[in-house]
């Protein structure tokens, strides 16, 4: 009986932090299929460059799909950054859980870039992160702070807005 106690004890701790975590198979497919719901002011040649600030899961799932999909007719590269000084001119830069703290630096950074600027820590979309991952309920949501993405010139489509948290 005792055993069966500390194994549903630590089951149920297991289940707890990991619903606290975002899966990163989920992040990547929100981050494509973001691409869909913006516009981006000049952007209409090249590749479509997402930087990732940071490790993690996430960047492997993004380099898989990279691999697979297009945005339109334009390949996807995905550029991993380990410091701020390596973040260069891009589309989106996703910053990991890892580097959050670096969030007001990285808006510095990039604030003569169009970029959206993508995070995961309850908190920075109301610091200017264009989209924040949430966790509510056990599920992967999405806050939008619409005011941090048009400053940059990037346009956000109505069916995004209706399916977001609003800012």
């Amino acid at each position: 009986m005792k055993k069966f106690v500390v194994t549903l004890c630590l089951l149920a701790i297991s289940f707890v932090s990991n619903s606290q975590h975002l899966d990163p198979k989920y992040e990547s497919l929100f981050i494509y299929n973001f691409t869909k719901y913006f516009e981006w002011p000049s952007s209409a040649s090249g590749d479509f460059v997402i930087n990732i600030l940071g490790e993690g899961d996430v960047v492997k799932e993004l380099q898989k799909m990279a691999s697979i999909k297009k945005i339109g007719d334009r390949s996807i590269k995905i550029v991993t950054c380990n410091d701020l000084s390596e973040i260069k001119s891009c589309h989106i830069l996703f910053v990991t859980y890892k580097k959050s703290s670096d969030i007001n630096d990285v808006l510095v950074k990039i604030k003569e870039y169009e970029t959206l600027v993508i995070t995961e820590k309850p908190g920075l979309g109301k610091l200017g992160a264009g989209v924040n991952f949430v966790n509510r309920g056990g599920k992967l949501k999405f806050e939008l702070n619409k005011t941090a993405c048009t400053s940059k010139g990037i346009k956000v489509s109505r069916k995004l807005e209706a399916l977001a948290i609003l800012l």
